[in-house]
């Protein structure tokens, strides 16, 4: 029997970085909210602020700190349904960019949970709020069909 997998390991590190990229001064995402680092969106209290850069190590730090949220998320939703780390990773990758809410209450759990199609699950979710008005973006579409084959890669035939 095999172990679970309960982390993003460092092809999945190098997925999320590659799709997010890194930025060590604060941006508007095309959603509009303040970001920084690896896709860290900015609350309200913490100490980053528009002109004022961030070091790589903080960024590391950020985006680490980001992704422990989504490991709890994702063993606990998804326990045993989840069968190999590319799947682990590709949950982790939707979850980091959309949130662990739209993760568990979404086409994705229950493709997931139900032996659905998970990739197409995940293509549901390719449009952000853009100015106020709901638009697809083609970096999301690209995301998502990289992540289903992501997920298809790692897929266990039943």
């Amino acid at each position: 029997m095999s172990s679970p997998i309960i982390a993003v390991d460092k092809a999945g590190l190098d997925f999320i970085r590659r799709w997010e990229g890194c930025k060590l001064l604060p941006y508007r995402c095309p959603a509009g909210k303040l970001t920084v680092g690896v896709g860290h969106v900015i609350l309200p209290g913490e100490p980053y602020r528009e002109g004022k850069a961030i070091t790589q190590g903080e960024a590391d730090l950020l985006l680490f700190h980001d992704l422990r949220a989504v490991h709890g998320t994702i063993v606990r939703s998804f326990g045993g349904k989840v069968r190999t780390q590319s799947q682990f990773n590709a949950l982790a990758s939707f979850a980091f960019n959309c949130g662990t809410r739209t993760l568990v209450q979404g086409s994705v759990w229950e493709a997931v949970h139900e032996g659905g199609d998970v990739p197409a699950a995940l293509r549901l979710y390719c449009k952000a709020r853009v100015r106020g008005v709901l638009t697809e973006l083609p970096g999301l579409v690209a995301r998502r069909k990289a992540e289903g084959e992501l997920w298809r890669v790692g897929s266990v035939a039943s």
